[in-house]
């Protein structure tokens, strides 16, 4: 569950793992961080939802090496251009 407010957002989920009516594990990470501002919450199978967390995290990451890539090839284009 989570809740917003004019700070931010408040996110909160219960911290056991079932498997039907056996708790298997009764302390479990379901709000996991995919960046420094970007949270995820788990629901499901703990293997399918930590797989989809971990491709995010990896498309997140290529994402971000991507544009600074991008960005300083155009820093150097322009700079170049601007000292002929």
């Amino acid at each position: 569950m989570a809740v917003t407010f004019d700070g931010g957002v408040i996110m909160g989920a219960d911290s056991r793992t079932s498997t039907g009516s056996y708790v298997a594990n009764r302390v479990s990470d379901k709000i996991v961080p995919i960046t420094d501002h970007i949270w995820a919450c788990r629901s499901g199978s703990a293997a399918d939802t930590q797989a989809v967390i971990d491709m995010v995290k990896y498309y997140v990451q290529v994402h971000k090496y991507v544009v600074l890539v991008f960005s300083l090839y155009f820093l150097v284009c322009i700079s170049f251009l601007l000292l002929r």
